[in-house]
């Protein structure tokens, strides 16, 4: 397409949705509400992709990815009936005239992750009425960074679930016990990279090994690195990004409610992490 436009990838509108719900951002699409940038004027609610879903079942017809953008459902429909469906288009991060993270060069170097400023936070569609939040806030870990060759950096991750937060005591002990997540069998979410790599200038794409409630799963996160630099006020080098990811909760064995609560999870990360001055 022109200018670099395309259809986007199926993860790619997901990634639209959990930025928009994670910065409170909504639009008018036709008879309903969107999340989506307020840039975006929208008609409609459900927006196609160009992830092939397979086969519709005893049929060869093919079937492809889309998102409802009220909230985050992924669906699928027939490729071949396209009539009067909607496209959000996307072209690369260098054409959209974004400021570029300067990178400055050195070796791989082992990070300690600061906790104080990093989180984790989630999001679920409530039977369609609202979209409650919850993060983890005890986060470990270190991060290996090679600004020379990014293929040699990686990120380990533990998340307790003893940080788990909602703003309400009663709902934080109820996903803690079996009938979610498991917590005295389960204590903890983590997180084992196997690859990274550089898709754009500042971007990452971090590959790993995820594993919640006894389950692991291969799973991408994009990412995007937002400043490395000497902390003004720790005086440490610190290095700072955002990254999303979508998770299936039924994936891991907890799907309790299922669909009245999405299965969906929309995932934002905001990570930090210091160079020890003794490295």
């Amino acid at each position: 397409m022109k200018d670099g436009w395309r259809l986007p990838a199926v993860q790619e509108l997901e990634a639209v949705y959990l930025a928009a719900v994670s910065r409170s951002e909504s639009v008018v699409c036709g008879p309903n509400i969107c999340f989506a940038p307020p840039l975006f004027k929208l008609s409609g609610s459900w927006f196609w992709s160009s992830t092939p879903a397979g086969v519709e079942k005893d049929d060869s017809r093919g079937l492809f990815w889309g998102v409802l953008m009220v909230n985050g459902a992924r669906t699928k429909a027939l490729g071949e009936f396209a009539y009067a469906s909607r496209v959000l288009c996307v072209r690369p991060l260098a054409a959209r005239s974004l400021p570029f993270v300067t990178l400055p060069s050195f070796g791989a170097q082992k990070l300690t992750i600061d906790a104080s400023h990093s989180a984790v936070v989630f999001s679920w569609s409530h039977l369609g009425f609202t979209n409650p939040v919850a993060r983890l806030e005890k986060i470990e870990g270190t991060l290996v960074l090679d600004t020379e060759d990014m293929s040699k950096s990686s990120v380990s991750v533990t998340m307790p679930l003893s940080g788990l937060r909602t703003a309400n005591e009663s709902l934080d002990n109820r996903l803690k016990t079996d009938e979610f997540l498991d917590a005295p069998r389960y204590p903890n979410v983590t997180f084992r990279s196997t690859r990274v790599e550089t898709p754009a200038k500042d971007e990452l794409k971090i590959s790993g090994e995820l594993s919640i409630h006894g389950i692991t799963r291969p799973i991408t996160f994009n990412a995007r690195i937002n400043r490395i630099g000497v902390n003004p006020i720790s005086k440490l080098t610190t290095v700072g990004f955002d990254a999303d990811v979508v998770l299936r909760r039924s994936d891991f064995a907890v799907s309790k409610y299922v669909p009245a609560m999405t299965d969906e999870l929309f995932v934002h990360i905001t990570l930090g992490a210091d160079l020890q001055e003794d490295h």
